[in-house]
Protein backbone atom coordinates (compact mmCIF):
# COMPACT_ATOMS: atom_id res chain seq x y z
CA UNK A 1 0.00 0.00 0.00
CA UNK A 2 2.79 2.54 1.14
CA UNK A 3 5.17 1.62 -2.21
CA UNK A 4 1.50 2.52 -4.41
CA UNK A 5 0.68 6.10 -2.19
CA UNK A 6 4.40 6.67 -3.33
CA UNK A 7 4.12 5.97 -6.65
CA UNK A 8 1.11 8.01 -7.22
CA UNK A 9 3.20 11.18 -5.29
CA UNK A 10 6.19 10.54 -7.59
CA UNK A 11 3.80 10.77 -10.94
CA UNK A 12 1.82 13.25 -9.71
CA UNK A 13 5.34 15.38 -9.49
CA UNK A 14 6.32 14.30 -13.00
CA UNK A 15 3.39 15.35 -14.50
CA UNK A 16 3.18 18.89 -12.45
CA UNK A 17 7.18 19.50 -13.47
CA UNK A 18 5.71 18.35 -17.05
CA UNK A 19 2.58 20.93 -17.21
CA UNK A 20 4.84 23.55 -15.46
CA UNK A 21 2.59 23.52 -12.30
CA UNK A 22 5.53 22.86 -10.05
CA UNK A 23 4.89 24.09 -6.77
CA UNK A 24 5.92 28.07 -6.40
CA UNK A 25 6.87 29.59 -3.52
CA UNK A 26 4.06 31.84 -2.15
CA UNK A 27 5.10 35.19 -0.42
CA UNK A 28 2.87 37.06 2.03
CA UNK A 29 2.64 40.54 1.93
CA UNK A 30 4.74 42.79 4.35
CA UNK A 31 2.91 43.31 7.42
CA UNK A 32 3.13 45.82 9.98
CA UNK A 33 5.71 43.67 12.47
CA UNK A 34 7.92 43.11 9.24
CA UNK A 35 8.06 46.47 8.59
CA UNK A 36 8.63 47.55 12.22
CA UNK A 37 11.66 44.88 12.48
CA UNK A 38 13.32 46.40 9.08
CA UNK A 39 12.85 49.67 10.41
CA UNK A 40 14.95 49.21 13.61
CA UNK A 41 17.63 46.85 11.42
CA UNK A 42 17.63 50.67 8.87
CA UNK A 43 18.74 52.30 12.09
CA UNK A 44 21.52 49.53 12.57
CA UNK A 45 20.71 48.57 16.11
CA UNK A 46 22.45 45.27 15.20
CA UNK A 47 25.77 44.60 13.18
CA UNK A 48 25.05 43.19 9.71
CA UNK A 49 26.14 39.29 9.76
CA UNK A 50 27.10 36.81 7.04
CA UNK A 51 24.05 34.56 7.15
CA UNK A 52 22.96 34.56 3.52
CA UNK A 53 24.50 35.33 0.31
CA UNK A 54 23.83 38.63 -1.15
CA UNK A 55 23.50 37.00 -4.62
CA UNK A 56 20.24 35.94 -3.36
CA UNK A 57 18.23 38.09 -1.67
CA UNK A 58 17.39 41.82 -0.40
CA UNK A 59 18.10 44.61 1.39
CA UNK A 60 18.71 43.11 4.61
CA UNK A 61 21.13 39.91 3.92
CA UNK A 62 23.08 38.84 7.19
CA UNK A 63 19.65 39.50 9.33
CA UNK A 64 17.28 36.18 8.34
CA UNK A 65 17.79 34.02 11.98
CA UNK A 66 18.12 37.25 14.39
CA UNK A 67 15.33 38.98 12.63
CA UNK A 68 13.32 35.89 12.52
CA UNK A 69 13.67 35.16 16.17
CA UNK A 70 12.51 38.56 16.91
CA UNK A 71 9.44 38.44 15.21
CA UNK A 72 8.81 35.23 16.58
CA UNK A 73 9.01 36.24 19.76
CA UNK A 74 7.21 39.77 19.38
CA UNK A 75 4.04 37.88 18.57
CA UNK A 76 4.71 34.81 21.24
CA UNK A 77 5.76 36.56 24.10
CA UNK A 78 5.91 40.37 23.65
CA UNK A 79 2.51 42.23 24.50
CA UNK A 80 -0.83 41.13 22.61
CA UNK A 81 0.08 43.98 20.78
CA UNK A 82 2.72 43.05 18.66
CA UNK A 83 0.55 40.30 17.67
CA UNK A 84 -1.82 42.27 16.13
CA UNK A 85 0.91 43.93 13.97
CA UNK A 86 1.66 40.74 12.61
CA UNK A 87 -0.29 39.64 9.66
CA UNK A 88 -0.47 35.88 11.18
CA UNK A 89 1.21 35.87 14.46
CA UNK A 90 1.20 31.78 14.47
CA UNK A 91 4.46 31.55 12.21
CA UNK A 92 6.80 29.07 11.91
CA UNK A 93 10.46 29.21 11.41
CA UNK A 94 12.11 27.33 8.94
CA UNK A 95 15.54 26.92 7.76
CA UNK A 96 17.86 24.98 4.72
CA UNK A 97 19.93 23.09 7.05
CA UNK A 98 23.74 23.72 7.35
CA UNK A 99 25.18 20.15 8.63
CA UNK A 100 27.58 20.38 11.04
CA UNK A 101 30.68 18.19 10.91
CA UNK A 102 29.80 14.37 11.41
CA UNK A 103 26.51 14.29 10.57
CA UNK A 104 27.08 13.04 7.14
CA UNK A 105 26.45 14.53 3.31
CA UNK A 106 28.07 17.46 1.85
CA UNK A 107 28.41 20.43 4.26
CA UNK A 108 27.10 23.65 2.66
CA UNK A 109 28.94 26.62 2.80
CA UNK A 110 27.38 29.34 5.22
CA UNK A 111 25.61 31.22 1.74
CA UNK A 112 23.35 28.14 1.31
CA UNK A 113 22.02 28.17 5.14
CA UNK A 114 19.11 30.56 5.46
CA UNK A 115 15.98 31.38 7.74
CA UNK A 116 12.60 32.56 6.73
CA UNK A 117 9.24 32.20 8.51
CA UNK A 118 6.26 30.56 6.88
CA UNK A 119 2.62 31.27 8.36
CA UNK A 120 -0.74 29.18 8.14
CA UNK A 121 -1.35 29.48 4.45
CA UNK A 122 2.30 28.18 3.64
CA UNK A 123 3.07 31.83 2.46
CA UNK A 124 6.99 32.72 2.98
CA UNK A 125 7.50 35.28 5.19
CA UNK A 126 11.42 36.13 4.11
CA UNK A 127 12.77 39.16 6.33
CA UNK A 128 15.94 39.70 4.03
CA UNK A 129 13.53 41.23 1.52
CA UNK A 130 12.45 44.70 1.46
CA UNK A 131 8.87 45.61 -0.14
CA UNK A 132 8.30 45.03 -3.42
CA UNK A 133 12.12 42.86 -3.67
CA UNK A 134 12.03 39.25 -4.79
CA UNK A 135 14.24 36.36 -4.06
CA UNK A 136 15.65 34.01 -6.40
CA UNK A 137 16.91 31.73 -3.62
CA UNK A 138 16.25 28.20 -4.54
CA UNK A 139 15.03 26.27 -1.43
CA UNK A 140 12.15 27.21 0.07
CA UNK A 141 10.45 24.76 -1.16
CA UNK A 142 13.18 21.61 -0.51
CA UNK A 143 12.56 18.69 0.99
CA UNK A 144 15.32 19.22 3.66
CA UNK A 145 14.02 21.94 4.89
CA UNK A 146 13.14 22.06 8.41
CA UNK A 147 11.74 23.70 11.25
CA UNK A 148 12.58 24.23 14.70
CA UNK A 149 12.20 25.65 18.00
CA UNK A 150 14.38 28.64 19.70
CA UNK A 151 15.49 28.05 23.22
CA UNK A 152 16.83 30.86 24.58
CA UNK A 153 16.80 34.20 23.24
CA UNK A 154 19.86 35.51 21.42
CA UNK A 155 21.30 39.30 22.09
CA UNK A 156 21.21 40.40 18.99
CA UNK A 157 17.57 39.61 18.65
CA UNK A 158 16.68 41.12 22.42
CA UNK A 159 18.28 44.39 21.01
CA UNK A 160 15.46 44.03 18.11
CA UNK A 161 12.90 43.53 20.02
CA UNK A 162 13.48 46.39 22.98
CA UNK A 163 14.40 48.55 19.52
CA UNK A 164 10.87 47.82 18.10
CA UNK A 165 9.08 48.08 20.97
CA UNK A 166 10.79 51.46 22.24
CA UNK A 167 10.54 52.89 18.61
CA UNK A 168 6.87 51.31 17.73
CA UNK A 169 5.13 50.90 21.12
CA UNK A 170 1.55 50.27 21.60
CA UNK A 171 -0.54 53.19 22.34
CA UNK A 172 -2.17 53.65 25.36
CA UNK A 173 -5.51 51.89 24.14
CA UNK A 174 -3.73 48.85 22.70
CA UNK A 175 -2.56 47.43 25.93
CA UNK A 176 -5.59 45.40 26.33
Amino acid sequence: MRATVERVRWLKQRVAKREGTARVPRFARHDALVEAIQDVLDDGVIERGEEFSTRHGGSYNGFCFRACEAYRRLVRDAEPYYATLAGDPSVKLRYFPRPKAGEGGRRRSRTESHYWLVNTADEIIDLTLARGEKSDYKHYLDPDVGGRGIPNPSKDATRIIEAVKAKHPPAPDDTK
